[in-house]
């Protein structure tokens, strides 16, 4: 079996710093991700995404980002196990440790971090008949290789953070975008609202509101058109066809049902429901951090999660160690010995 100060569940961002943080602390960590490699979400969904919150870097790629955080966590090498599913959660009570159990192995640990992001993920899909044939050709639910769509005429759906930051990263990719959204206004920040707006003056985007899509045609996956519909007093005169070679469709995630409640954890909507000053749940020494946890005033972002990770290894260390006081160089020079 294989033992550690601390078993970090999920191997995306929010995990991987705080695996960087708890090695900084001098903390033997372990970090078990499903997926075959590490990076979450960003690495399997939005690799050429570019993100513009993180301090320091004007934009970076979320590829670029997650091979930092794996350089910058690798310093000090915690363990990495990957193609891991957890299956359960139980207390050896004897040992006063924490028994992880994957489908390959089992972990003892003293304490427990959940940093699942939104957990098992499915793109919601374009509910049209016909749109299964296009799917993975022409139809796409996230970009992973921009160049695949140099030059092309991209029709993009949604109203939201995804469908902005999507129209923004492939403005100078595409020949051009038709971005459609069911509403009038479009959810997302000020900045991406105002970037939306200069490129449509500049005609790189063409906005269409409120309507939906009505219908999609091509031939052998290849979509050559798609057909806009009013979202209110829809009427063949009032349908718009628009020439598209690829669609991009952005309407969330769909999550699958986690088991976290049947480890006796607190779960709401769910998400894991924390401790705002500690991110700690009602299990001790088990913690939630990024996407998955939830608490008053959260604030879903990069920024928060790894702010999370950092606090929580802190709060480990503390409990784990019995020191009420750590500075830089005295958690560097317990890393290091």
């Amino acid at each position: 079996m294989k033992t550690a100060d601390v078993a970090i569940i999920g191997g995306g961002p929010a995990g991987l710093f705080c695996a960087f943080e708890c090695r900084l602390m001098g903390l033997e960590c372990i970090l078990v991700e499903a997926l075959g490699n590490l990076g979450g979400q960003c690495a399997a969904l939005y690799p050429d995404k570019e993100i513009l919150d993180i301090p320091g870097l004007p934009r970076v790629l979320a590829r670029d980002l997650i091979s930092s955080l794996v350089k910058q966590t690798m310093q000090f090498e915690p363990q990495y196990l990957l193609e891991r599913k957890i299956t359960n959660l139980t207390k050896d009570v004897e040992a006063d440790a924490w028994r992880l159990c994957t489908s390959h192995d089992a972990i003892a640990c003293k304490s427990v971090v959940i940093a699942t992001g939104g957990g098992a993920f499915d793109f919601n899909k374009i509910p049209l008949p016909e749109a299964r044939q296009f799917e993975g050709v022409s139809l796409f639910y996230a970009i992973k290789d921009k160049s695949a769509v140099q030059g092309k005429i991209i029709s993009i759906i949604g109203g939201g953070d995804a469908a902005l930051d999507w129209t923004l990263a492939l403005a100078d990719t595409a020949k051009t975008i038709n971005l459609i959204h069911r509403r009038d206004n479009f959810k997302a920040t000020p900045i991406s609202l105002e970037r939306l707006a200069a490129l449509s003056d500049q005609g790189k985007v063409k906005v269409f509101t409120p309507f939906q899509l009505g219908a999609m045609a091509g031939h052998d996956g290849r979509l050559t058109s798609i057909t806009l519909v009013p979202s209110f007093g829809n009427t063949a005169a009032n349908q718009i066809p628009l020439d598209t070679d690829v669609l991009l469709a952005c309407f969330g995630l769909a999550t699958a049902r986690n088991s976290f409640e049947s480890w006796g954890v607190n779960v709401e909507n769910g998400k894991i429901v924390v401790d705002k000053a500690s991110y700690a749940t009602n299990l001790p020494l088990v913690y939630a951090i990024g996407d998955i946890a939830a608490y008053e005033g959260k604030i879903t972002s990069l920024l928060s999660a790894f702010a999370e990770g950092a606090a929580v290894a802190r709060s480990i260390r503390r409990q784990l160690k019995s020191q009420t006081e750590l500075d830089c160089r005295g958690s560097l020079a317990a890393s290091q010995r």
